[in-house]
């Protein structure tokens, strides 16, 4: 990912290979940080199943995913718990990124990387120590939502450490 190399004049410093992808460089940076904390730690690696998601666009679309299972619950049937202020930064994201109604199928909806880099953009200006394992365990609860659709446990997990992130960072601001 980041590489240390040799420039001219002897100075060192950093390059980053991106790949095609249509977000903000600093979104795609942040992404890219992230990632390597998650592969830093073996747990969060191995919940995030990042040897699986190889790629930023990939991953943009799983958190994606995941914010939108959040926005999609339904705080008044409870069917699974999310903190209110969480949902509302769900529905914040989503509605700012609506579906295509053209594209039928998911997979293929822009819609759902942007709410990912929606999503990681809310990372840019501040960090807390839960930043990597919200991310993980979001990049986790997209993949089981494919695979395990009755399968709350990681969707509610991926709610309560956003909500988690969103008290640290109230906390920090008072």
């Amino acid at each position: 990912m980041f590489r240390e190399k040799t420039l001219k004049n002897k100075i060192t410093g950093s390059t980053i290979n991106v790949k095609n992808i249509d977000a903000d460089f600093c979104i795609v940076l942040k992404e890219k940080s992230l990632v390597k904390e998650i592969e830093k730690n073996s747990n969060l690696a191995g919940l995030a199943n990042i040897n699986e998601q190889k790629n930023s666009n990939t991953r943009l679309w799983s958190i994606g995913m995941a914010v939108s299972a959040i926005s999609n619950s339904d705080l008044g049937k409870n069917r699974f718990y999310v903190d209110r202020k969480v949902k509302e930064k769900a529905d914040e994201i989503c509605d700012k990124n609506p579906r295509d109604g053209n594209v039928k199928d998911v997979n293929f909806d822009r819609a759902i990387n942007k709410r990912g880099e929606e999503y990681i953009r809310s990372f840019l200006n501040a960090k807390t120590d839960v930043d990597s394992t919200n991310y993980a365990t979001g990049l986790r609860a997209a993949s089981d939502l494919v695979e395990y659709p009755n399968d709350l446990a990681l969707r509610k997990h991926f709610g309560f450490l956003w909500e988690q992130r969103l008290a640290k960072l109230s906390n920090s601001r008072d």
